[in-house]
């Protein structure tokens, strides 16, 4: 009867300039990158970590020629944008950002795991361990910090994807959904809460009747406000002077990059005292892509969250209340 009448009216909290530049910037940046096949894809997903809207949502670069949600239903592993959650679990055991892990050759086993470019630096500071993507130490520091509770981080942060019992999760050999690495993120930039992200606002009949209203937003406490102080103040790092610089927007942000060994998925995963987003590129069939060691992922991050921070003024983060300066 209600669409004989006039059918309903239904409230996103997606912005649809921003929609709209997030669809434009995944093609210009794919074309600008020579991506232009069908197969050759790219994801993104943003929203509010401190009341769940969802800002954007983009399930591949042309819902026309493929409705595949590359947000919710595709499962990829992330390289060394799981490294948060490594360290992480080890700052909930006492580690600091300043103290001394080992960049040099580790061994475990069978298991060699090399930085990239073969560049070790001897005793360097866990934040900046963290900053260049140190894979050595990161396995050292699942070495010390034991798999199991890595695993337990990573499954209250929301990661519901299979993780194998094995230390190389450390480098991210774990797949993931972009939408759960997302709200995983959320949680060190809001203080160590899980927000649950929403979509729908509300739903009204044609004679403006509220038949629907979104329910206050899940919101649960997964992580101590220090340890997400600590990982906050490390991925800032990222973001200013490590692996994630092509992300830097002139205001104050956090975050990761990651590349699988095989370079067949490219990511970038970060968050301001605003928004959480993160973005994705790859094959849909797992395939080599080429190209120099820059990260468009990283790129169309930048271009998106310049423009949703236009006109918001915060000039840090003012939770957690502790953040830590790393030196």
């Amino acid at each position: 009867v209600e669409i004989s009448q006039g059918g309903y009216k239904i409230v996103t909290t997606l912005d649809y300039k921003t929609q709209q530049k997030v669809n434009e910037a995944i093609i210009t940046t794919m074309n600008s990158w020579g991506l232009t096949k069908d197969k050759q894809q790219a994801a993104l997903f943003s929203f509010s970590p401190i009341d769940g809207r969802i800002l954007a949502y983009a399930g591949g670069k042309n819902y026309a020629k493929s409705q595949y949600d590359r947000v919710t239903q595709a499962i990829r592993p992330i390289g060394s944008a799981f490294k948060p959650f490594v360290y992480a679990a080890a700052v909930e055991k006492g580690l600091e950002p300043n103290d001394l892990l080992d960049d040099s050759p580790f061994q475990a086993g069978d298991w060699r795991p090399k930085n990239y470019g073969n560049k070790y630096r001897g005793k360097i500071p866990a934040y900046k361990a963290l900053m260049v993507s140190s894979n050595v130490c990161a396995a050292r520091v699942i070495e010390s910090t034991g798999v199991r509770s890595v695993i337990q981080m990573a499954r209250v942060l929301g990661i519901t994807t299979p993780i194998e019992y094995d230390f190389t999760i450390a480098l991210g050999s774990s797949s993931v959904k972009l939408f759960e690495l997302t709200r995983a993120y959320g949680a060190f930039a809001n203080g160590g809460y899980k927000v649950e992200p929403y979509a729908i606002q509300r739903i009204e009949t044609s004679r403006s009747k509220v038949i629907y209203e979104a329910p206050k937003t899940r919101i649960t406490k997964v992580m101590d406000e220090h340890t997400a102080a600590v990982i906050t103040a490390m991925l800032k790092t990222v973001i200013q002077s490590g692996t994630g610089k092509a992300a830097d927007i002139g205001k104050p942000a956090a975050g990761k990059t990651g590349t699988t060994n095989d370079n067949y998925d490219r990511w970038l995963c970060g968050f301001t005292p605003y928004y959480a987003a993160a973005t994705w590129f790859g094959y849909d069939k797992p395939e080599e892509i080429v190209w120099s060691g820059r990260n468009p992922a990283g790129q169309i991050w930048s271009n998106i969250m310049k423009d949703i921070h236009k006109g918001l003024d915060k000039e840090k983060f003012e939770r957690p209340k502790d953040i830590v300066n790393v030196t």
